[in-house]
């Protein structure tokens, strides 16, 4: 997006050269550790024509899943990615280090909540399967 004299947010549509870019992009995947063949670079191409990438997250996506077939490979990729792209996801991390997020048992054990003990009321409240029909 850029910003016009007005001071109004505007969309620019970027042409790249099909061929250079994936030729480049995958030469430096090459050198930084990314296991690239020429068939994956051939894929990739294909995947951007069918995606059409029209922002950086479809773009890094559509890349990572034709490039990336190990996790180990994510910080390489991303190294590359972003170095070639110029921009950095807006929470400062790549998606590969993100945290995992916590499980729901995690999150209610951290807070000291325990399950309630079923009560005399509660036992002998009727249940979807007792129910008639």
């Amino acid at each position: 997006m850029t910003v016009a004299d007005d001071g109004v947010f505007r969309v620019e549509t970027v042409h790249l050269d099909l061929p250079a870019v994936v030729g480049a992009f995958s030469q430096r995947l090459r050198v930084a550790g990314v296991p690239v063949t020429p068939e994956r670079s051939a894929h990739f191409a294909q995947a951007l024509t069918l995606t059409k990438p029209i922002s950086r997250r479809r773009l890094y996506w559509t890349a990572r899943a034709v490039f990336v077939s190990d996790s180990a490979q994510g910080t390489a990729f991303d190294g590359v990615f972003f170095s070639v792209f110029r921009r950095r996801p807006t929470i400062g991390r790549s998606p590969s280090t993100r945290p995992r997020a916590a499980s729901r048992a995690e999150t209610i054990r951290g807070r000291g909540y325990r399950r309630p003990r079923p009560t005399r009321e509660t036992a002998t409240r009727t249940c979807w399967k007792s129910r008639p029909r």
